[in-house]
């Protein structure tokens, strides 16, 4: 266990307690709403508009698929925006009852910390050795994260969803141009279906190619992450990694107890097993003094 002295404190909250489930939901609820209304607006327009003045668009498409591509972009902002309003949230409520618990147990070391937050490059620099040292992958911390680091790290993280994103609309408007030329009638469907092959397969390759080399440039140089991420991601490995010595110190104690009860147990066995031996070779030892007597008594 940790003692009071230690400058480490043992949380006695959780970081994620059930009781702001509800206002986190709400909230998560409200953006995703906001998201989807603000989708819905281009995915309905852009629908109604191909409607009204293409006709390849009308009779390729049915109603239901129309009123799909119209629903479905809001749904997946309405999923989107909401997971990572959950996620900011709760990572922002862990992040208040850390300090609290830590203020309660040691308030001049977190005045001293708050003195001590002044972003500058030297601070970025320390913070940026520590979590390679503790995570052993490279980092870059930036003290303000702009979106096109957001984007950036996205891009590097999921390669292959970015470029399924980018490359079927890439081929539907490939597609879309091979059938729509004006030289449409000169072709075979087989032509057009073949140049479209070739031309979406020359775009995905490239896609494919700039994303790959993206995700090799993060891999050697990090991914970037804001200084609060960074430290908090710190505190939570040392809280971890206190928490797992602390639970190997209580599972050596339980094995050196178990170790000391069994051995106790096998010495009361064999200090048993011994007294029986002795009492057994005490009445054999009785019974043949008894013999002879008994043989004398019947030759009289």
């Amino acid at each position: 266990m940790t003692s009071p002295e230690s400058s480490e404190p043992v949380l006695s909250r959780s970081l994620n307690p059930a009781s702001s489930a509800n206002s986190v939901i709400s909230a998560a609820i409200f953006e995703g709403a906001k998201s989807a209304l603000m989708a819905a607006v281009p995915s309905g327009g852009l629908v109604y508009y191909f409607h009204k003045n293409t006709e390849f668009f009308r009779k390729s498409t049915g109603p239901s698929s129309r009123t799909a591509l119209v629903i479905m972009p809001p749904l997946f902002m309405f999923a989107l925006t909401s997971e990572l309003e959950i996620i900011r949230l709760k990572r922002k409520e862990a992040r208040d009852i850390q300090l609290a618990e830590e203020r309660r147990i040691n308030p001049n070391k977190v005045m001293d910390e708050k003195k001590a937050a002044v972003v500058t490059a030297e601070s970025v620099r320390e913070l940026n050795d520590a979590y390679t040292r503790n995570f052993g992958s490279p980092i870059r911390i930036k003290a303000t994260m702009g979106i096109h680091h957001h984007v950036s790290n996205i891009v590097a993280g999921h390669p292959f969803k970015v470029l399924g994103l980018l490359a079927v609309p890439t081929v539907a408007y490939i597609a879309k141009e091979q059938m729509t030329a004006k030289n449409k009638d000169a072709l075979k469907f087989s032509q057009k279906v073949m140049h479209t092959r070739v031309y979406g397969q020359f775009g995905t390759l490239m896609l494919l190619g700039v994303f790959m080399s993206w995700k090799m440039y993060h891999d050697k140089y990090g991914d970037f992450m804001s200084v609060e991420d960074a430290v908090w991601e710190l505190s939570a490995s040392a809280r971890n990694e206190r928490e797992f010595r602390e639970k190997i110190d209580r599972e050596f104690i339980k094995m050196k107890e178990k170790g000391v009860a069994s051995r106790q147990r096998r010495a009361r066995e064999i200090k048993e097993k011994e007294m029986k031996k002795k009492s057994v070779a005490a009445a054999a030892a009785a019974a043949d003094g008894t013999k002879p007597a008994a043989g004398s008594q019947k030759r009289e």
